[in-house]
């Protein structure tokens, strides 16, 4: 284990059951989230207004659904009583754009009362707060009676209907944290929570407890098992029974899990967990992240990230007011990428019009030649270097290996039967620092999907999926950032440059005040992004305004160069 937790012994439990096209849409704008407020208590619902009218009734009820406590009970008395007491709201929630359109038909019964719901579906949020994207038109019918003379729902559909806009103000986005399959990284699974949760924390653990989301489920791993009981807390002590640990690298994983997933939810620490009567408390005053570091979500964030140009059909070197080739007699150089942990680069040269080669070695050389086809895609590299991807002639995607013995260099075929069925070409192929998910552009759309490992040396490509269906046709450029979101590269004059979250449960437009698309190559830091546009490479720090100017990378005014960050 981490040299900073300690075990305290074998303790008796006692379980404690504890309650527990080229442009954007109107959507694409920045939306604003609530921060969590600890001290906020959910307030008891006070009901409909007396008197109110049926459509405006109908339209509180909505708003109204955003609240989850006690199987939206602030919604259901909105509802007839049998409709109340009948009503499945576990059947997921579907998130509208907006309702467009609330039409009412003419009743002889002036007592009641059928209305026509209109809108078009973005989104669902499904169990354990999984968002997943989802399209098409919705329309469904909300009738209503008078109760004691008052209006209400007396049949609606099941599930839970909201309005983004009531989705984003009344919901958190939070990471949970799970394992690649070798144990050496984490890896985020974004979920959603109401914000006025009394109790996150217990919240975000029964959801940890409860594993990773389906479309994830191929390409992690976690040493909480569904026997698994977490029983809440004791005297500050999160206690979890049923684990069965064998060794004390299990219990270690576990206790990382947990307290990554509440540090980066801002869940006041340091923590202490008891698994299996086992007390875990670091130094004794409780766990943080510094205890797991070895297991950072972020892979490398911690060390200084060099910045590369590919410029010329050469590599350069920035620095602070220059660009300084790199002499290593690589030339011609079409797309590259550098891993960091080991110095090694991956190169794309064109040889002849017709013919690409792939070389990979150490930075200054020399260089082997690994693959040659009339086109290779930018090489990606898998977490600490281990293994590099390619997209041969836009159809078959390739992963090249190094033996840690022999040095030796081999190929292998990535299975992708997801990609197959599309039958287009693969024109950008990215790799996650976890090496979990990918990411990939085909036919100018934004796909994602989970790397599974059927065998140690296999890899296969699961769940895929299309990310970002606001910029459809047009995204050009991708890469992973470092919190997990996408950013992409567009050749749209109104969105040349958007950042697409990890669940597609939203997609922002970076600044475009001086940018000119298009933006074929886009890489960021953790503090940084860099594009190429039309007229050259420009830089912005993160999460600038929109009004913001991209400032163009000093020693490569006026040139066009391509950032490549190492991996």
């Amino acid at each position: 284990m981490n040299k900073r937790v300690r075990v305290l012994g074998v303790l008796s439990v006692t379980a404690l059951i504890v309650s527990g096209c080229a442009t954007l849409p109107g959507d694409s704008e920045p939306q604003v989230l609530r921060q969590y407020e600890r001290s906020r208590v959910a307030e008891n619902p006070v009901g409909p207004e007396k008197g109110q009218e049926a459509d405006l009734l109908l339209k509180s009820f909505f708003a109204q659904s955003a609240n989850p406590t006690q199987t939206h009970q602030a919604a259901r008395m909105y509802l007839a009583p049998e409709a109340a007491a009948a009503w499945n709201d576990s059947q997921g929630t579907t998130i509208l754009r907006s309702i467009e359109d609330i039409s009412s038909t003419v009743s002889n019964d002036p007592n009641r009362i059928i209305f026509t719901v209109r809108g078009e579906k973005v989104g669902r949020l499904t169990g354990g707060g999984v968002y997943e994207l989802e399209e098409g038109h919705f329309e469904e019918e909300y009738k209503m009676t008078k109760v004691d003379g008052e209006w209400r729902i007396e049949q609606l559909p099941p599930g839970v209907v909201l309005e983004r806009a009531t989705f984003r103000n009344s919901y958190q986005p939070y990471d949970l944290y799970f394992f690649e399959p070798t144990g050496r990284m984490l890896v985020g699974d974004r979920r959603w929570v109401y914000n006025q949760q009394t109790a996150v924390d217990t919240t975000l653990i029964r959801m940890l407890n409860d594993g990773p989301r389906e479309a994830l489920k191929p390409g992690v791993i976690t040493d909480l098992k569904p026997e698994t009981v977490y029983s809440g807390t004791r005297d500050g002590v999160h206690v979890f029974t049923g684990v069965d640990a064998v060794d004390d690298k299990q219990l270690n994983r576990i206790a990382a899990q947990v307290v990554w997933t509440l540090e980066s939810a801002k869940v006041q620490g340091p923590y202490k967990l008891e698994i299996d009567g086992v007390t875990l408390e670091g130094d004794g005053s409780g766990l943080t992240t510094e205890d797991f570091m070895e297991y950072n979500p972020q892979g490398s964030l911690g060390s200084v990230n060099s910045l590369y140009a590919l410029t010329d059909g050469k590599l350069h070197l920035v620095t602070a007011d220059s660009a300084t080739p790199v002499n290593n007699g690589l030339t011609g150089i079409e797309s590259a990428s550098i891993a960091t942990s080991s110095g090694v680069i991956a190169a794309v040269t064109k040889e002849q019009e017709d013919k690409s080669v792939l070389r990979m070695g150490p930075l200054d050389g020399p260089f082997s030649k690994v693959l040659e086809a009339k086109t290779l895609s930018r090489p990606s590299f898998e977490y600490g270097g281990s293994a590099m991807w390619t997209v041969v002639d836009g159809k078959q995607i390739v992963r090249v290996t190094r033996s840690s013995d022999s040095g030796e260099l081999s190929q292998a075929i990535v299975q992708a039967a997801p990609f197959d069925e599309l039958d287009k070409p693969i024109s950008v192929l990215r790799i996650s620092t976890s090496g979990v998910r990918v990411a990939a552009i085909v036919d100018n759309h934004v796909y994602v999907g989970t790397v599974a490992r059927p065998t140690p040396g296999e890899r296969r490509i699961a769940n895929m999926r299309e990310i970002a269906p606001g910029i459809s046709g047009a995204a050009l450029s991708l890469d992973w950032q470092h919190d997990g979101s996408l950013l992409v590269g567009t050749n749209s004059p109104d969105s040349p440059v958007v950042r697409v979250e990890p669940d597609g449960a939203a997609v922002k437009i970076e600044p475009s005040v001086n940018l000119t698309a298009p933006v074929v190559a886009v890489a960021s830091t953790s503090s940084t992004m860099f594009v190429t546009d039309a007229r050259s490479m420009r830089q912005l720090p993160n999460n600038s305004g929109s009004s913001s100017f991209w400032r163009e990378v000093p020693g490569l005014q006026s040139r066009r160069a391509a950032p490549i960050i190492p991996e």
